[in-house]
């Protein structure tokens, strides 16, 4: 599977079956303040499939290289300097809250071409992998309104996005 930034300098490709989730929808403070969103949906790989040859990110010639951030002592989230897009983020080694996640790389799906974005589908039905995890850190932010009333609401989706899906 294959994604990028915004302004496409900077690339990455993943071989789908070493991912490890579908797709994850994380509500944290730091996910939500740094993409600007009520929530970010993430896509993972275990620690032993985060590596240069699993996940490769490409700069295209004369691009500048990605930049780094330390959003928590265990987390590093690296975006590209040109267009600010969250590329995606590594876990180190550490404990703590992230010890779950401890040496992985997850990248927002957002970021994946819409062929892509099948292909992860696909290959989560077909390998018995959570297709999805919701993610609660930290808080949700208020726009979310009472989980409650939240997670009842009608669920779309299906070829065009529209189609109505039983709960």
């Amino acid at each position: 599977i294959t994604g990028s930034c915004l302004c496409e300098n900077h690339s990455f490709s993943i071989d789908v079956r070493k991912v490890r989730f579908g797709f994850a929808s994380c509500h944290c403070t730091i996910c939500r303040k740094s993409h600007g969103a009520p929530f970010v949906m993430w896509a993972g790989m275990n620690k032993d499939n985060s590596t240069p040859d699993v996940f490769q990110v490409v700069a295209k010639e004369g691009a500048v290289p990605l930049s780094k951030y330390a959003s928590t002592p265990t987390c590093d989230r690296y975006f590209c300097p040109s267009c600010g897009t969250n590329l995606y983020l590594k876990y180190g080694d550490g404990e703590g809250e992230t010890e779950r996640w401890a040496g992985e790389v997850h990248f927002p799906t957002a970021l994946l071409d819409d062929v892509s974005c099948g292909k992860l589908e696909v290959a989560m039905r077909n390998a018995n992998r959570p297709r999805y995890l919701h993610v609660f850190a930290s808080t949700r932010h208020p726009c979310m309104g009472d989980w409650t009333e939240w997670a009842s609401a009608p669920k779309y989706g299906g070829e065009t996005g529209l189609e109505p899906l039983d709960s």
